[in-house]
Parts: structure tokens; sequence; C-alpha cells
């Protein structure tokens, strides 16, 4: 029994045990700081992300207004052309009877 391992001393174990915890517990700390760090990072970025989707929203609602303004318009302005060459139209096809009335007169006269 000459080969027995000397006990081990009560002390020192436990000194090693409590330097062990508190490691541990100071990077379970910092680990902890790290995660709060990054769910505050996420926490704005889903707030940011949110705030565009809105604001893409209501652009694309913006351009189909446009789009149907700019499609009334020109439904419009084409119909104000069409008018315009109506009445044209009509002023040169009354030139010209009056035109032939004024003649038919002159010939009979």
């Amino acid at each position: 029994m000459a080969n027995q391992t000397p006990p081990p001393d009560i002390n020192l174990v436990s000194y090693r045990l409590k330097e062990i915890e508190n490691n541990l517990d100071k990077h379970l700390e910092k680990l902890s700081d790290k995660i709060d760090l990054l769910l505050d990072q996420v926490n704005k970025t889903t707030i940011a992300q949110s705030e565009t989707k809105v604001k893409v929203q209501k652009l694309e609602i913006d351009v189909r207004d446009l789009i149907k303004t700019d499609e009334h318009i020109k439904e419009e302005v084409t119909k104000l052309k069409v008018s315009i060459a109506e009445k044209l139209s009509w002023g040169a096809a009354g030139g010209v009877i009056s035109g032939i009335i004024i003649k038919l007169i002159e010939m009979s006269n």
C-alpha cells in the first residue's frame, strides 16, 4: 500500500471549483449580453423592414393612382382632339357649302 495517492486537499479542490464557477458566470454574463445585443439588432431590423414594407405599399398605391390618372388624361386628350377635328371638319364643310351657294348665286345673277 505504498503506492497510494495522497488525499487531495479539500481546500484546494474547493478553491478550484469556485474559480471555475466564477469563470462560467462571467462567460455566461458576456454571452447573455451578446445575445441581448443581437436581439436588439434583430428587432431594429424587423422594425425597419416593416416600415419599408409600408412605404413600398403606399408607393405602389400612388403609382397605381398615377397610372389611372394618366390613362384618364389620355382619354380626355383623345376626346378633345376628336371634338376639335369634328368642329374643324364641320367648319370646312360649311365653308365649302357656303362657297357653292355663293357661286350658284353669282352664276344666277
